[in-house]
């Protein structure tokens, strides 16, 4: 039986080789650039850039289908316990652990480009998840970016309004530890 902290380990797992081009396909040269790439300044958390211009924070693909895959599908999912938090949007929270749990399974490539297993305890990714949390909070102290990742954690509240207790559904989507507020 798969733990809680398992099952999500195991979906940052299989999502970062299909969202971030990491994996077999690769050299472990060129696993190990990306890898490193993508880690630094938290890229692996952006989404490009909207009509305007700014950057797109806290919105990547990735991120959007590893927070509708494990908090709001399957049999176990969150959205089903605690309804009262999870139906209208994404909780912050939820959104910086998801992070922090894609960070762990890119630094899988970091040190050799093949996929390692890195241990995904506390003492190392606790300060990862406290500085997306101050990156969150940057976030929210800038008003266009505070009104882009709140609708944006509604989008995806809404759009994981599937059967909560089928196992299997995942939806994904088309479209430093400091965000980008241009």
């Amino acid at each position: 039986m798969m733990t809680w902290h398992s099952t999500l380990k195991s979906k940052a797992h299989e999502l970062v080789p299909q969202f971030y081009s990491l994996g077999d396909r690769l050299t472990p040269a060129e696993n190990k650039a990306k890898a490193q790439a993508l880690i630094q300044g938290s890229t692996f958390t952006l989404d490009g850039v909207d009509e305007e211009g700014s950057t797109n924070n806290m919105a990547a693909p990735a991120l959007g289908a590893l927070i509708i895959s494990f908090f709001y599908n399957g049999p176990s999912s969150l959205v089903v316990t605690f309804p009262n938090v999870f139906t209208a949007e994404v909780p912050e929270v939820a959104i910086c652990l998801a992070a922090t749990v894609l960070q762990a399974a890119i630094d899988k490539y970091v040190a050799t480009g093949t996929c390692k297993d890195c241990k995904f305890e506390y003492q190392g990714y606790s300060k990862i998840y406290v500085q997306f949390h101050s990156m969150q909070f940057a976030i929210n102290n800038n008003p266009k970016h505070a009104t882009k990742t709140k609708a944006l954690r509604v989008k995806w509240a809404e759009s994981a309004n599937v059967p909560a207790n089928e196992p299997g559904n995942i939806i994904t989507f088309e479209n430093d530890f400091m965000p980008i507020l241009d």
